[in-house]
C-alpha cells in the first residue's frame, strides 16, 4: 500500500477475529478483501483483546456500552468458560429488549467523530443498523456512508415473536427503513432481502452474499472411508446465540430418540455446547470446535434445525462448500435454492427430520447431494459472471462513485437526492471513475444483482 492508498473506518461490535461465529466470519471476509484495496480501520466498539495491527488493517476501541461493560473486563475473562457465557446470557436479559435508542452512547459518538477526524477515510461502513449512531456527531458529510446489514432486523424480531422468543435487540420496519436511509448504500447478505430493500427503498443496494470457495474432493474421502453397518455421524456446529441453542435443544427433545441413537451419532461443536448440560447416548459435545475441516471431516450429514433467524445461515453455506449432504429447516433454508439437486433437504417438523436422515442412510443418495451442494457454491459464484467477491467489488465502484458524487455536490454540482444516485448520474461517474481492476464490470445505470 502506497502513501496515496485511499482508506475506510469500518465500525463493529463484533470480535470479527475469533472466526466462531457467522458474523465473524463473514466480517473477516470482507475486512480481507477491503485490505487489498484500501487502508482499513477498524473502530471496535467492545471489550475482548483486540488482534495487533498488521498490514493494511488497524484497530481502534471506542468506549462500550453494553451491560458486560459494568463488570471489570479481567474478572470476566478470568472466569471457566461455561460460567462467562451464562454470565453474558444472564446480562443481556438484563437488558431486554434494547432498540437502537438503547445503544446510543455519546462517549461513543464524541470518540468516532474524533478518529473521523484524525483519519479522514475515504468512505466509513457501519456493521448492523445499531451502531449507525456513530454518525450523529460526524462532521464529514463528504464521506460515503455504507451499512452491512447482515439481516433485516425487522424480519428477525418477527420470526423471533412466532416462537414465542424474546429477541434481545428489537427494530420496527419503519425505524429499520429511517435508519438504513441515512446510507448512500445498503449491503444485503441474501436475494430475497435485497429483493425487499429494492421495493421499499431508492439507496444503491448491493447483493454482497457470503463468499465461499467450494472444496471438490472433500466429502469423498468421508464415504470411502464409511461402512454400510457403521453408525452415520450428524455435525452441528454453532456459537452460545438464542437462535443455535434452540435449534439443538429442539432437535434433541423432538427428533433425536433411542432409535436413532442406534443408527446415528451426533457430534455437537462449539460455544452452543456449554448450555445444553450433560449429553445422552449416542452424542458427544465438543466444546471448543476444531477447524470446519476437522468438523466436516467427521461429518456423513450437516444438520441446521434453526426455527427463527432472518438473513444467511452462514453455517449452511459452509456445508454445502464442503459438500455435506445438509438437513435444515425453512428458516435455515432461506436464501439458498431448495431441493436435493441443490444439496439439501428441507424439513419443516421434527417428522420429516427424521424422514429425511433416515433417506440419507443411502450412500448414493448422500454422494448426489454431495455433488449438487457443492454444484450450488460454484453457481452462485459464477452467476452472471460474477467472481467470489463480486458484491464486495461492486461496494468497491460505489465508494468510488458516491466520494466522486459527493465532491461534485460540495463543488456547487448537483446533489444527492433521497440518498441515492440517479442512473445518468451513476453512468457519468462510471464514465468518469472507470472499473476498479480486477471487478466485475456492470452495465450502466444498473444496479448489481
Amino acid at each position: 500500500m502506497t502513501r496515496t492508498t485511499p482508506s475506510i473506518v469500518l465500525v463493529t461490535d463484533v470480535a470479527y477475529w475469533q472466526l466462531s461465529r457467522g458474523n465473524e466470519v463473514r466480517i473477516s471476509a470482507l475486512i480481507e478483501f477491503l485490505a487489498q484495496h484500501y487502508r482499513v480501520n477498524v473502530a471496535y466498539v467492545g471489550v475482548r483483546p483486540m488482534p495487533a495491527d498488521s498490514g493494511s488493517v488497524r484497530h481502534f476501541r471506542l468506549p462500550s456500552a453494553s451491560g458486560l461493560k459494568r463488570i471489570p473486563k479481567e474478572v470476566v475473562d478470568r472466569l471457566p468458560e461455561e460460567l462467562r457465557l451464562r454470565l453474558i446470557s444472564l446480562l443481556n436479559r438484563k437488558n431486554y429488549t434494547r432498540t437502537p435508542t438503547d445503544f446510543r452512547n455519546r462517549a461513543t459518538v464524541a470518540a468516532f467523530s474524533r478518529l473521523v477526524d484524525q483519519l479522514r477515510p475515504d468512505a466509513i461502513i457501519v456493521e448492523y443498523i445499531w451502531y449507525a449512531f456513530v454518525l450523529d456527531g460526524t462532521q464529514a458529510t463528504s464521506v460515503p456512508r455504507i451499512i452491512d446489514t447482515h439481516d433485516l432486523m425487522h424480519r428477525r424480531c418477527a420470526c423471533f415473536a412466532t416462537y414465542g422468543q424474546i429477541p434481545d435487540r428489537s427494530v420496527g420496519e419503519v425505524e429499520e427503513l429511517e435508519i438504513l436511509r441515512r446510507f448512500d448504500a445498503v449491503l444485503a447478505i441474501q436475494h430475497t432481502e435485497a429483493s425487499i430493500l429494492r421495493r421499499r427503498m431508492e439507496n444503491d443496494i448491493l447483493l454482497a452474499p457470503h463468499p465461499q470457495v467450494p472444496r471438490q474432493g472433500f466429502y469423498e474421502r468421508r464415504l470411502s472411508t464409511v461402512g454400510p453397518s457403521d453408525p452415520l455421524q450428524l455435525v452441528y456446529i454453532g456459537s452460545h446465540s438464542d437462535m443455535n441453542v434452540d435449534a439443538i435443544r429442539w432437535f434433541l427433545d423432538e427428533v433425536w430418540d433411542a432409535d436413532m441413537a442406534r443408527e446415528f451419532r451426533l457430534l455437537v461443536f462449539g460455544s452452543v455446547c456449554h448450555l445444553l448440560g450433560q449429553p445422552s447416548a449416542g452424542i458427544e459435545f465438543c466444546n471448543r470446535a476444531p477447524t470446519l475441516d476437522q468438523a466436516y471431516g467427521q461429518a456423513d450429514i450437516a444438520i441446521n434445525p434453526v426455527r427463527f433467524g432472518s438473513g444467511l445461515k452462514i453455517k449452511n453455506i459452509e456445508a454445502l462448500a464442503f459438500g455435506v449432504p445438509l438437513v435444515t429447516s425453512e428458516t435455515g433454508a432461506e436464501g439458498l435454492p431448495q431441493g436435493a439437486e441443490h444439496g439439501l433437504m428441507v424439513a419443516r417438523n421434527a417428522e420429516e427430520f427424521r424422514g429425511a436422515l433416515q433417506r440419507l442412510k443411502d450412500r448414493d443418495l448422500r454422494a448426489a447431494l454431495s455433488r449438487g451442494g457443492l454444484h450450488t457454491v460454484v453457481a452462485r459464484r459464477a452467476r452472471r459472471g460474477q467472481t467470489q467477491n463480486a458484491g464486495l467489488c461492486s461496494l468497491r465502484q460505489t465508494v468510488r462513485s458516491e466520494k466522486h458524487h459527493h465532491q461534485g455536490a460540495l463543488r456547487g454540482g448537483h446533489g444527492r437526492r433521497s440518498g441515492h444516485v440517479a442512473p445518468a448520474d451513476r453512468r457519468q461517474l462510471h464514465r468518469v471513475v472507470g472499473t476498479p481492476r480486477g471487478c466485475p464490470r456492470r452495465r450502466a445505470g444498473r444496479r448489481p444483482r
